[in-house]
C-alpha cells in the first residue's frame, strides 16, 4: 500500500495543537448482487483513497490525518500547546486493504483452519487504550490498568488539558456507560459513574472549572465530575459549554429527531434563553470555539437514513457547509463526526447552578446484574486478554513490521503478569528472545529503536512480576 507521506502524523515531539479536528468513519460501497471479493476490491480502493485502511480515524479540517497507520482513533482532543489524547486500537483494519486476489492467496488458500463463511471477516484487536502523546496512557488507581478500556467511544479534555475524561461503553448485558476521569498530570483515573448508553451519540463536553460533564443526545444530561450526580436539561437534544461566553452558559440545540433545529445560548444559573439561529437539518453534537465558530454533526441531507457529517455553521444565517465532503471521490460516503475546536476559550470563573437543576441532581442508579468494575477486574475475562495478549505477538511473529503493537503489548503484559504468573516463562522465554532478535535484524533497520525499548520493558515487566 502506498501512503501520501504528507498525510502521515509527524513523530518525535508533540505537534502543535490543530485548530479543529474530527473522527472519520468510512465504508466500502456494497450493493446487491456483489460477491465478497467484489467487496475486498471495493476495500483496496478506498484504502488507496484514504492512505489509511483503518475504519475509524482523526483528522483535521484541512483532511490531515492524524493517526498513525496501523491504528484506529475513536476518540481525539488536541491538548493546549500540543499534543494529543485519543483513545485508539492497534491493527484497526476495513478488511485488510488487499486486492482480493491478493487476500485469497495470502489468506484464504492457506488457512484451512478459518471458516470458509468469513475468510474476509475484519482484521482487528479489539481493546482499546487511553493514548497519551502516542503512548498508552497507565494510570495508578481506579482499578487495574486504567488505560485498558473495552469500548471507548467518547472523549473530551478540560480546558486546561489536565484532565481526560472517557465515556467506556460496557456491552456486556449492560445499557450504561462507565464514566472515567483521568488526572494527565499525576496519572491516575477515577470512576465518577454511570450515564446512558444514548450519551455514545453525543459529544461530552468539560465545564470551565473541571467540575461538570454536558453528554448525550436526544436527552442531555448534566453531570458532577466531584460524585456521579445527573441531572436532565429538560427540551434539549445537544448541548456544549461555551466558557468565553460565561461560566454558567451553554450552547444548546432543540428541536425533533427529523429537523429543524434551532440553536441557543443558555444561561444554567438564571435560566435566561437566546436563540441564535435556525438549523434546518438535525443536529446531534456541536462545538464551539473561543472565536465563536460553530461546528455541528448533522444528518447529511439528501442521504436516506442517518448519516452524520460535520459541518460550519454559520450564526446569523443558520446555513453550513461540511467541513470535509459528504464523498469520497471514489464515491464512498464519509462519515464525520466528534468534532473539536482547539481554542475553547478559557473563563476562571465557577460554575452556578439554579436550585431548579440542584434540586433535580440524582445518582443513576446500577442493579447488580449491571456491574460497572473495569472489564479488566473480574476473573472471568483474565482468559480473554490472554487470547488478546497471544493474538498481538503472533501478529507480531508473522509482521515484525507491526511496531504499532509494541507499547500495547508491552502494556497488556504489564497489567497481566501479575494475574496469570503463569505467563512469566513463556514472556521471558518466547516475546523477549523474539524481540531482540527483531532489533538485531538488519531488515528491519529503521525500526530498530523500538523492538529494543520493547525488548527492555518486558524483562523489567518479567522482573517486577517476580516480587
Amino acid at each position: 500500500m502506498t501512503v501520501n507521506s504528507g498525510q502521515q502524523p509527524s513523530s518525535g515531539a508533540p505537534a502543535a495543537a490543530p485548530r479543529l479536528t474530527l473522527i472519520e468513519q468510512t465504508y466500502a460501497n456494497s450493493t446487491p448482487g456483489d460477491t465478497i471479493p467484489d467487496y475486498l476490491d471495493a476495500c483496496a480502493v478506498l484504502v488507496d483513497e484514504r492512505g489509511t485502511d483503518a475504519a475509524s480515524v482523526a483528522r483535521t479540517d484541512t483532511g490531515q490525518l492524524l493517526t498513525p497507520i496501523g491504528s484506529a482513533d475513536f476518540g481525539y482532543a488536541a491538548l493546549p500547546g500540543g499534543g494529543s489524547v485519543v483513545t485508539r486500537r492497534a491493527t484497526g483494519r476495513i478488511w485488510t486493504g488487499l486486492r482480493a486476489a491478493d487476500y485469497i492467496q495470502s489468506h484464504w488458500m492457506t488457512a484451512s483452519a478459518e471458516d470458509p463463511a468469513r475468510f474476509g471477516a475484519l482484521e482487528y484487536a479489539s481493546t482499546r487504550w487511553l493514548y497519551h502523546d502516542g503512548r498508552p496512557a497507565i494510570a495508578a488507581d481506579g482499578g487495574p490498568s486504567p488505560g485498558l478500556l473495552w469500548d471507548a467511544a467518547k472523549l473530551t479534555v478540560s480546558n486546561d488539558g489536565r484532565t481526560a475524561v472517557v465515556l467506556e461503553f460496557r456491552g456486556r448485558g449492560t445499557s450504561w456507560l462507565v464514566v472515567w476521569a483521568y488526572d494527565l498530570v499525576a496519572g491516575t483515573r477515577r470512576r465518577v459513574g454511570v450515564l446512558p448508553h444514548l450519551a455514545l451519540n453525543s459529544e461530552p463536553s468539560i465545564s470551565c472549572d473541571g467540575r461538570w460533564l454536558l453528554a448525550g443526545s436526544r436527552e442531555v444530561l448534566l453531570m458532577s465530575l466531584e460524585d456521579g450526580r445527573t441531572a436532565l436539561l429538560p427540551g434539549i437534544r445537544a448541548a456544549t459549554w461555551i466558557p468565553h461566553l460565561g461560566a454558567d452558559m451553554i450552547a444548546a440545540v432543540e428541536g425533533p429527531d427529523e429537523g429543524p433545529n434551532v440553536l441557543t445560548l443558555r444561561d444554567l444559573r438564571t435560566g435566561a434563553r437566546e436563540v441564535v439561529c435556525g438549523i434546518d437539518v438535525r443536529v446531534d453534537a456541536l462545538d464551539i470555539s473561543g472565536a465563536g465558530e460553530i461546528a455541528a454533526v448533522v444528518a447529511t441531507p439528501g442521504i436516506a437514513g442517518w448519516v452524520p457529517n460535520v459541518v460550519r455553521v454559520d450564526a446569523r444565517s443558520g446555513e453550513f457547509d461540511p467541513v470535509l465532503p459528504w464523498r469520497l471521490p471514489s464515491g464512498t460516503y464519509r462519515l464525520t463526526e466528534a468534532p473539536r475546536w482547539a481554542l475553547r476559550g478559557v473563563n476562571h470563573g465557577t460554575v452556578e447552578l439554579s436550585s431548579d437543576i440542584e434540586s433535580s441532581m440524582v445518582r443513576i442508579p446500577v442493579t447488580d446484574d449491571e456491574r460497572v468494575e473495569s472489564a479488566s477486574e473480574t476473573a472471568d475475562y483474565a482468559q480473554e486478554f490472554t487470547q488478546r495478549l497471544n493474538n498481538r505477538f503472533r501478529t507480531l511473529l508473522e509482521n515484525p513490521g507491526a511496531v504499532v503493537l509494541l507499547p500495547e503489548l508491552v502494556s497488556l503484559t504489564q497489567w497481566l503478569l501479575p494475574r496469570t504468573p503463569g505467563l512469566l516463562g513463556p514472556v521471558r522465554q518466547r516475546m523477549v528472545p523474539y524481540l531482540t532478535e527483531c532489533a538485531a535484524d538488519p531488515s528491519l533497520a529503521p525500526v530498530h529503536d523500538a523492538f529494543a525499548r520493547a525488548a527492555g520493558q518486558l524483562e523489567q515487566v518479567c522482573k517486577e512480576a517476580e516480587h
